[in-house]
Order: structure tokens, then C-alpha cells, then sequence
């Protein structure tokens, strides 16, 4: 199976509501333009659909899991092949994986109850080295 784009998505504010897209596109060292997290360390956040699944099945009452908001929903591919430095070919694009950590929140039951959460060590963070369009469907790829 090749690996895809299954969905795009924007937040221009912080823990707001996000806007789904059907194209998008990546500029160089920024992220996406009009995104809260544009031009940081963390320009693009990148979940595959595996974790997106465990995210659904996991609704539960005090769990801080819905707050975490992915830009790239990526299908096909193993979470354990996204690491830090590796670099992915996404539709026109070039990225750079460069952190593999959510910070949780204290109010979070797995948090509080000092229980490890899956995502901490799934959230996938990128830059984008070389920009370019991203569209849903669009094969994505490791390049090293």
C-alpha cells in the first residue's frame, strides 16, 4: 500500500477551531501560512491515521486527547518510521521531521494518574525544508 495524504487541516488559533482544506500550500521554513504554529519548530503537525484511530477509541471523560489537532493526517505508513531527522516527500514538499513529543496537559486523567499516553510518543512535529503544494491523495514518502 502507498503512503498518502488523508486529510489537510489549518488552526489559526491556538486551541481554536480548525478548517479542513483539500489543498494546500507549505511554504519553506514557515509551515503553513495563516497557522498558529507557522515558522516555529513545530510548523507542521503530522498524525497517522493508525494513532488518529486510537485517538477516536479513546474519548473517554478526562482524557486531554481531542485537544491535539493534526495539520497532515497520513495514511499508509508506520508511525515507527517517522523519526527525528527524517525527511518525508509530501505531494510537492520536502519535510524534516524534527520532534516526536507532545507535551501533556495536567489536566489530563492519564496525566494526573502519572499513566503514559501513546500520543506523547506518536505526535509527529516537521519543518518544512523545501515548500510546495499538498493536496489529499497526494503519495507521501521517507527520503532520508
Amino acid at each position: 500500500m502507498t503512503a498518502s495524504i488523508a486529510a489537510l487541516n489549518i488552526y489559526p488559533e491556538k486551541s481554536g477551531p480548525g478548517q479542513s482544506l483539500k489543498k494546500t500550500m507549505l511554504i519553506t521554513g514557515l509551515g503553513i501560512g495563516g497557522n498558529f504554529y507557522q515558522g516555529c519548530e513545530r510548523q507542521i503537525c503530522l498524525l497517522t491515521t493508525s494513532m488518529h484511530k486510537w485517538i477516536d477509541s479513546h474519548s473517554e471523560s478526562g482524557l486531554c486527547l481531542s485537544r491535539f489537532k493534526e495539520n497532515i493526517l497520513i495514511d499508509g505508513i508506520s508511525d515507527e518510521c517517522l523519526s527525528p531527522d527524517v525527511c518525508i516527500r509530501a505531494g510537492e514538499t520536502v519535510l524534516r521531521i524534527s520532534n516526536i513529543r507532545k507535551e501533556c496537559y495536567p489536566e489530563c486523567a492519564l496525566f494526573s494518574q502519572k499513566t503514559w499516553c501513546p500520543l506523547a510518543g506518536r505526535a509527529v512535529f516537521a519543518t518544512v525544508e523545501s515548500g510546495g503544494a499538498v493536496r489529499i491523495g497526494d503519495s507521501v514518502s521517507i527520503i532520508k
